[in-house]
C-alpha cells in the first residue's frame, strides 16, 4: 500500500509541475498581429517601376496599438517612407502578456518590401 501511495503522490506532483509549466508558458507571450494596416504602393514609384524596402521601428502599447513608428533604413531613401509608416501605424496587435497581464513592448521592427509584382494584390492599387 505504501508503494502505491508513493507512486500516486509522485504522479500528482508531476501533473502539478506540468500544469504550472503550462500556465507559466501562457502567462508570457509576444504580441500577435491581429489586423494588418492598409498597404499602398506609391503611385509615382509604381509608374517609375521602382522597388525597394523600408525598415520601421515601433512600439506596441498594452492595448495592442502601434506607437512611435519611425524609419530606421530605406532603399531607396524617402521613396516608400510615408507608405511604410502608414502601413505599420495601421496595424493592430493582440497585446503581449507578461505574468498574464497585457504589456507594452518597446523596440519592434518590421521590414516592409515594395515589389511591383505585389502592387496589384493590395487594396487601393
Amino acid at each position: 500500500m505504501n508503494g502505491a501511495h508513493s507512486l500516486r503522490r509522485l504522479i500528482a506532483l508531476l501533473l502539478c509541475t506540468a500544469l504550472l509549466a503550462a500556465c507559466a508558458a501562457t502567462a508570457n507571450r509576444s504580441p500577435q498581429l491581429r489586423r494588418d494596416g492598409m498597404f499602398v504602393y506609391p503611385s509615382a514609384a509604381q509608374a517609375a517601376r521602382i522597388e525597394g524596402y523600408v525598415v520601421v521601428a515601433f512600439d506596441i502599447d498594452a492595448n495592442g496599438r502601434v506607437e512611435a513608428p519611425q524609419v530606421v533604413s530605406a532603399q531607396p531613401a524617402e521613396v516608400f517612407d510615408a507608405a511604410a509608416l502608414a502601413y505599420v501605424a495601421g496595424r493592430v496587435y493582440e497585446p503581449a502578456k507578461k505574468d498574464g497581464h497585457p504589456a507594452a513592448v518597446i523596440g519592434q521592427r518590421a521590414r516592409i518590401n515594395f515589389k511591383l509584382g505585389d502592387a496589384a494584390d493590395y487594396p487601393g492599387n
